[in-house]
């Protein structure tokens, strides 16, 4: 699960907590005699200092959501990926600095905006790339086996930074398992 999901989630039940105890401690005061102010009648400080927690703590886990959801809008929507303004070809490395061959995406931003311009993605030696086709919001490799790869703004970040972990230069068998990790799309079988 990713970090901020986790967080999100411990924010919800933390704002959950909070508004059962906020009424538990409400009819508690009310049952012991104090003074409640949103509940009613009695008297004495021990019922304002449990609503004060109470709504401290719903505060909190309100912030908690809202930081939340904007780290994941940032991470998420900021990231720079319109299909139509990328261009992508397969190229070979330089052989003097690594070996085999990879995916070059060059992507023109627009005026004022900030973003990746070029990235390279190893790809197998032994792949056959017949086409590399764009929709609207993913690149699609097709080998000459059938096989399908897609690229979009979700798995383009986890794929290039399992092919860069731990080094270059990796072999093909590990290449290919990273690519069907992330990338591979599925072929429905037709009976």
């Amino acid at each position: 699960m990713q970090k901020t999901t986790i967080i999100a989630c411990a924010a919800l039940l933390a704002i959950a907590a909070s508004i059962a105890l906020y009424v538990h401690s409400g009819r508690v005061f009310l049952e012991c005699g104090y003074d409640c102010p949103i509940f009613g009648s009695g008297g004495g400080p021990a019922a304002i200092a449990g609503e004060i927690y109470a709504i401290g703590i719903t505060i909190i886990a309100l912030i908690t959501l809202t930081v939340c959801g904007f780290l994941w809008w940032r991470q998420y929507r900021q990231f720079v990926w319109r299909t139509g303004d990328i261009a992508a070809s397969i190229r070979q490395h330089d052989p003097a600095f690594y070996t085999g061959r990879y995916l070059n995406l060059d992507q023109t931003l627009r005026e004022g905006e900030s973003g990746w311009v070029n990235s390279k993605i190893d790809i197998p030696e032994s792949w056959d790339v017949r086409s590399i086709e764009m929709d609207s919001s993913r690149i699609v490799l097709t080998l000459a086996d059938g096989r399908r790869y897609a690229l979009g703004r979700r798995n383009v970040g986890r794929l290039s930074s399992d092919i860069l972990s731990g080094g270059v230069n990796k072999a093909d068998e590990e290449l290919q398992r990273i690519w069907d990790r992330y990338a591979r799309l599925r072929q429905l079988a037709i009976r």
